[in-house]
């Protein structure tokens, strides 16, 4: 039979299991607490670094909208110049026709006033390039201006007549197009290519750009460049290069010849830009 410091010592033992038993499921719950609380604050972490980038990425967004704000309105103003200007020049060229040489004074006067400044590099001629090829030619419809750099191209290089149009007339206003349409495509034996489809950034590679087009023009070669307008994009043939290193272009407003004598200009401001360029076939006809 048990004594009474055994009863006590067994009673302790008990009180102490119980205790015991008592303390595990508190431990339990103190360390699922634990847990839970590290999980909330990994989530108000995510949640804060989640909010942060999503606030990064507007900023980026609303840096993006007004670069292109900007470059819409340089364009805008760069388009209305130059539309301007072939005008002048086709009145210039009317009034030679018509032996009024006292408007073609004043016409030559003002064309020369409102010429863009910086724009008076010498042309180096590096290409075959006849303006009244181009001054015969006309953008027939208001969003056939990629065929018609096409078109352009094929007649200065004596491919097809100048009264070709197939081109354009494929194409009318087609408003979801891109000179990926001619990619790989080859004409009267000219096969164009599509280069720099490229996201216009920091990263655009713009001096291997410049370089390439440097490179068609030493080669007698010309190139399409898309150049951003105040209505989207507008397709143009560079001709030459000039002797400040400029790139030189032409292209039409209808049936006006019109010029952009800063091209390399323009791309830098674009942060770089599409080009199409051609290969003749292998017998060079």
């Amino acid at each position: 039979m048990p004594d009474g410091n055994s009863n006590k010592s067994t009673l302790n033992s008990r009180r102490f299991g119980a205790g015991a038993a008592r303390s595990i499921p508190i431990g339990c719950f103190g360390a699922v607490f634990w847990l839970l609380s590290l999980f909330m604050l990994a989530g108000v972490a995510g949640a804060q670094i989640d909010t942060d980038r999503a606030i990064e990425d507007l900023k980026r967004e609303r840096d993006r909208n007004l670069a292109e704000t900007r470059m819409r309105a340089v364009a805008a103003e760069r388009s209305i110049g130059i539309t301007y200007r072939g005008i002048l020049e086709r009145m210039i060229q009317d009034a030679e026709a018509a032996d009024d040489m006292e408007a073609v004074s004043k016409l030559s006067a003002e064309l020369r006033a409102c010429q863009n400044p910086g724009a008076g590099g010498v042309r180096r001629n590096l290409t075959k390039f006849d303006q009244r090829i181009i001054d015969k030619h006309a953008q027939r419809d208001t969003l056939s201006c990629i065929p018609s750099s096409v078109e352009m191209v094929l007649k200065l290089v004596g491919r097809v007549p100048g009264g070709f149009y197939d081109l354009q007339a494929g194409w009318k206003n087609k408003s979801d197009g891109s000179f990926k349409d001619f990619d790989g495509k080859t004409f009267a034996g000219v096969t164009f290519h599509l280069q720099f489809s490229l996201p216009r950034d920091d990263s655009f590679p713009l001096e291997k750009e410049f370089e390439t087009i440097h490179r068609e023009l030493q080669a007698g070669r010309f190139v399409i460049v898309g150049l951003v307008s105040p209505g989207g994009w507008h397709n143009w043939v560079i001709y030459d290069e000039d002797t400040d290193g400029e790139f030189l272009a032409v292209s039409k407003f209808k049936d006006v010849t019109i010029k952009e004598p800063q091209v390399k200009k323009a791309i830098r401001e674009m942060h770089g830009t599409e080009l199409g360029t051609y290969e003749l076939g292998a017998d060079g006809r």
